[in-house]
């Protein structure tokens, strides 16, 4: 009897065989993971038994060896780098290989299935069989693919690669509705921490308002757009800084201006002391473009300077010189002034600006008094070296008037009108340091300047009078003395005919 032990392979019958005869040589037995490598006489296949060759002297026991079988491992990287097969033996694990790379993707692991239901676990899973593991990727794309707005533009342009934009709506703007849409379909969008599918809509507050937009891929990795929607205003109002000695302003101030709108530069406090104000030329000509209006707002004084008068290829300089204190000063009675006397001058590069297309308003603050209605505003005529009255309106506690010339001004009583080197007591019969309706200097001072917190602009309602100069009244001097002779004459003639 010859009988084949298979050592884990498939049953082989076994074969009665005459003596000193061969054996049929059996079909090769099966055995999972290896590879069947003959037959041999002794348990430690020292000895092959040839088919061919040997044959049956006694009862004979064959022993199937068996070598172990290497299985084929390859790696689909579904469009990333390629990544080498490997040879692994039966029951052995595969070699983790090194990361494949894939650009706008995250690899996620290989699997067995291409739906990415099992994950391959190279510290525990073992080859059976040839294998093939799927790379499974995750998106890390976090760009957007659009930012849309039911109102404005976004500047710069849009472009996924550039995360901070701005928007200018105008004052009367009170919400956008806002869309970003993602690259990839797979990411997921955030508007201010909200996820939505739709557009969004955004409340504005006037001024500065931020929205966040931030993009999570599927890989969990994230992004931030930011988006900075301006919404102008008619009136912006700002404390300007100095540099320089000069008080300048602030382009994000500017940013803030609608169209026809007033940048109100609030000179206050300590900032008071600051004669000169200077914008640079882009500034000039932004504000030129938005047809924009500089009010400034002194403890003493409040103008209101329309920028379209002015060049906008060059540097603007307004300067307010308080000219009250100066006891140099040529000019004729300031002293009886009630307000601050101011010098107005404004230069572009070396030239001097006194002459406007679009009238500038000037406003003194006035506190109440009994003869409020004898105030007015009047300025310095240099050419005749006299004050001309132009009038005023009174209201809210400041006393306004609009012109189209810089020169000096300030606020006083009628009795200002005084011909050139005589005094008030001579016009007035009143002594120097009293004004009419016994008004003393000392209650002159305390009628100027008020609370500038109180003013309230009222610039479209100020009207200018026409002006009444001390010349006009030494005209009506001259007619009344020729009257005065001609009747003297007249009397003398008539008195000698009755003699």
């Amino acid at each position: 009897e010859v009988s084949f032990e298979t050592n884990g392979g498939s049953a082989v019958s076994q074969q009665s065989v005459p003596y000193q005869e061969k054996v049929s040589e059996p079909e090769a037995p099966e055995r999972k993971g290896y590879t069947f490598a003959g037959w041999y006489t002794d348990e430690t296949y020292e000895t092959v038994w040839d088919f061919e060759e040997d044959v049956v002297t006694e009862d004979t026991k064959l022993y199937a060896k068996w070598k172990i079988s290497n299985y084929e491992v390859s790696f689909e990287t579904n469009g990333g780098s390629a990544v080498s097969q490997q040879s692994v033996p039966y029951q052995e694990k595969v070699n983790e290989p090194e990361a494949p790379e894939r650009t706008g993707y995250t690899f996620a692991g290989w699997y067995t299935d291409e739906t990415y239901e099992t994950v391959w676990d190279f510290e525990e899973d073992v080859v059976t069989e040839d294998t093939t593991l799927y790379a499974k990727w995750l998106s890390n794309n976090t760009t957007l693919q659009s930012i849309d707005t039911s109102v404005a533009i976004l500047n710069p342009q849009f472009s996924k690669d550039h995360t901070e934009y701005t928007i200018r709506v105008a004052s009367e703007v009170e919400e956008i509705k806002l869309k970003a849409e993602a690259s990839s379909p797979k990411a997921t969008v955030r508007i201010n921490n909200t996820t939505f599918e739709e557009n969004r809509t955004i409340q504005l507050e006037t001024g500065i308002n931020h929205i966040n937009i931030n993009v999570e891929a599927e890989d969990g990795s994230t992004s931030e757009y930011k988006v900075q929607v301006i919404r102008l205003t008619n009136q912006y109002k700002t404390i300007p800084e100095v540099s320089d000695g000069k008080l300048t302003i602030s382009n994000q101030a500017i940013d803030m201006l609608d169209t026809n709108g007033t940048l109100i530069l609030d000179v206050l406090d300590d900032l008071d002391r600051v004669e000169e104000i200077e914008l640079q030329a882009e500034q000039v000509k932004q504000l030129k473009e938005l047809n924009a209006s500089l009010a400034i707002h002194k403890k003493n004084v409040n103008l209101n300077i329309p920028i379209s008068n002015f060049n906008e290829w060059k540097n603007l300089s307004i300067s307010i010189k308080n000219l009250s204190n100066n006891l140099d000063t040529d000019i004729p009675n300031t002293d009886l002034a009630v307000s601050d006397v101011l010098d107005f001058t404004i230069r572009q590069q070396d030239t001097v600006i006194s002459e406007f297309n679009k009238e500038i308003t000037i406003s003194f603050p006035i506190k109440e008094q009994k003869n409020m209605d004898d105030l007015h505003i009047f300025y310095f005529n240099e050419d005749t070296n006299e004050w001309e009255m132009i009038g005023g309106t009174l209201s809210d506690g400041h006393i306004s008037t609009t012109t189209n010339h810089f020169s000096i001004y300030t606020v006083a009583l009628n009795d200002l009108l005084v011909e050139d080197g005589e005094t008030h007591k001579e016009n007035s019969g009143q002594d120097i340091d009293e004004t009419p309706d016994g008004v003393t200097r000392e209650d002159n001072e305390e009628i100027a300047g008020t609370n500038q917190e109180d003013y309230d602009q009222k610039n479209d309602t100020i009207h200018i009078n026409l002006p009444n100069t001390s010349t006009n009244i030494f005209n009506w001097i001259v007619l009344s003395m020729i009257f005065l002779i001609g009747g003297i004459f007249i009397l003398f003639r008539f008195c000698r005919k009755v003699n």
